[in-house]
């Protein structure tokens, strides 16, 4: 299909002249104008998100103790699972979501179960939930029965959750921070040690946690792609990209090479 011209826009004007004026447009009106051409009548790509179809990912609904073996047949399959998240229903219910790439096949298969008080951890068994579970324990209040860290990870009004040989006297606990390193987010790094020796190190993360994956519940591309941009003061370039980049994946719309090499440029 023939490309069609770049549409010249005011934006496109002020990114021209970049590097003549302070007072430039912001990277969300870059961001619309480099996907211009983007939003083509194009028809989508198959197996962009879910499997020759397209479209949404293969859901599969089950009870919660049949998480497991699910889970297990998926990735003996050859799926890898990519993460864990909440996802609400009506009234105060909600789903667990467990997302698995089936990458060969181009294809996502999503493992929904209803979120109980109480749900067997699958941290043991898939290490790389681990975070997730203890994050939805935090925020949702789930609990994961069994986990091998169960101790808080977003909240900081329990700290450790643990202190290992505290009993000891000879033991000392010192808190470094919060600090902000360089590009590093705000954190405190907790060093229990006797003597030169560290026995244990412990780090506060998520000090900055402000509720950003809610927010983009919801909103349009046009709006979700400014809330990208804010997410980190020094990556907004970055963050607004891969945004425009999963609804372009998700949509399955095909994206013009000059879009690319603005990206590109504005990447550098």
């Amino acid at each position: 299909m023939e490309e069609k011209p770049y549409p010249v826009r005011k934006m496109t004007a002020k990114l021209v002249s970049i590097s003549d004026k302070t007072n430039h447009a912001p990277q969300s009106d870059v961001m619309v104008a480099a996907d211009a051409d983007a939003q083509m009548d194009v028809p989508p790509k198959p197996g962009a998100f879910g499997g020759a179809d397209g479209g949404q990912p293969n859901v599969v609904s089950c009870r919660i103790d049949d998480i497991l073996p699910a889970l297990q047949q998926e990735c003996s399959n050859g799926g890898r699972l990519e993460m864990l998240y909440v996802r609400p229903k009506s009234g105060s219910a909600f789903e667990l979501c467990y997302l698995v790439n089936h990458a060969e096949s181009g294809r996502f298969v999503m493992i929904v179960s209803e979120a109980m008080d109480v749900a067997p951890s699958m941290a043991r068994h898939f290490p790389l939930l681990g975070w997730y579970e203890r994050e939805i324990q935090d925020l949702f209040g789930i609990k994961f029965a069994d986990h091998p860290e169960p101790y808080p990870l977003v909240r900081h009004d329990h700290k450790d959750g643990r202190k290992p040989l505290s009993h000891d006297p000879d033991v000392q606990r010192f808190p470094f921070g919060p600090i902000r390193a360089d590009v590093v987010e705000s954190a405190e790094f907790a060093f229990y040690y006797a003597g030169e020796a560290i026995l244990h190190y412990h780090p506060h993360l998520f000090f900055k946690h402000r509720g950003m994956e809610r927010r983009f519940e919801g909103l349009t591309p046009q709006t979700g792609v400014i809330f990208a941009e804010r997410v980190s003061g020094i990556g907004s370039f970055a963050h607004a990209l891969a945004f425009a980049q999963a609804c372009e994946v998700a949509s399955g719309c095909v994206v013009p090479q000059r879009a690319k090499m603005l990206r590109s440029l504005l990447g550098e």
